[in-house]
């Protein structure tokens, strides 16, 4: 069905099997799910009206497998350094095939806009799972350099960077983003609203659904702020920087699993948060 309102974007896809891109006929992926044919599902793309799609990588590929419960799921750890080759093969090919193709990698809507006025499809580039990452963020500025603009931490496999809702908790279930960095320890303290700020006791780490500016009385009292949705440019990310306070955003389940009055370790330079009594 081609779209009749425009700018179209696919922000999540794997179009043409992408994540294929570089691997050879004999491959036991290709085998079973055919080879990758990005520039047709480019082309069928452009057709269909869209302005730019996403292509993915898939970082945890060579360690998944069917589960008749679970969908896909992780069946064994990846060697050493395998889960970064896989990670850059699949990138770099699909670089390959785009330059080749004159396709517009887009980093940002300016450049959607310019591929869209210039009447061509841009492409945006991004990476499901972070496992590539192993020990170190130098994959991260290579993964950039090459064009990528979205990393999504975990896909199926529990990595180091955290948990996944279809697995056991590794880390405690409380991962997020490290919106604000240092370490620090205290009470918690639950507020579901606005409504509950009074309750704050000085030295306290705040843990909330989210934060707002009519919440900016309760950053001069507390320790630390963990909240369940939100980025590194959340309102909690922000005003916890400014304010030089540890902040882990995007844990999902930190209200539903922490409860006012238990000791908690927040790390906002990893993103992890500890219930430590």
């Amino acid at each position: 069905m081609a779209a009749t309102r425009a700018p179209w974007v696919d922000v999540h896809a794997h179009p043409g099997r992408c994540f294929l891109a570089g691997l050879g006929g004999g491959d036991r992926l290709v085998g079973m799910l055919g080879a990758a044919d990005v520039e047709a599902a480019l082309s069928a793309a452009r057709d269909a009206g869209l302005a730019a799609v996403t292509l993915s990588t898939v970082a945890d590929l060579r360690v998944l497998a069917p589960d008749p419960v679970k969908g896909l799921r992780a069946v064994r750890d990846f060697g050493p350094g395998e889960a970064y080759a896989d990670h850059r093969r699949q990138l770099t090919a699909i670089r390959q095939i785009l330059d080749d193709l004159e396709v517009p990698v887009a980093v940002s809507a300016a450049d959607i806009e310019r591929a869209r006025a210039s009447g061509h499809i841009a492409v945006l580039l991004a990476c499901e799972g972070g496992d590539f990452l192993e020990d170190g963020l130098e994959a991260l500025a290579e993964a950039r350099s090459l064009g990528a603009s979205s990393l999504t931490l975990v896909h199926y496999r529990v990595n180091r960077i955290g948990d996944v809702q279809t697995e056991e908790p590794v880390h405690g279930g409380l991962t997020g983003f490290a919106a604000s960095p240092g370490v620090a320890e205290g009470p918690a303290r639950v507020i579901l609203s606005a409504d509950g700020i009074a309750d704050l006791r000085e030295g306290e780490i705040l843990v909330a659904p989210l934060t707002a500016p009519s919440w900016a009385p309760v950053f001069g009292k507390i320790a630390a702020t963990v909240t369940d949705v939100g980025g590194i440019m959340s309102h909690a990310a922000i005003v916890c920087r400014e304010y030089g306070l540890p902040a882990v955003t995007g844990t999902a389940f930190g209200t539903k699993t922490i409860k006012t009055g238990q000791r908690l370790r927040v790390d906002g330079n990893t993103g992890t948060v500890t219930i430590i009594d």
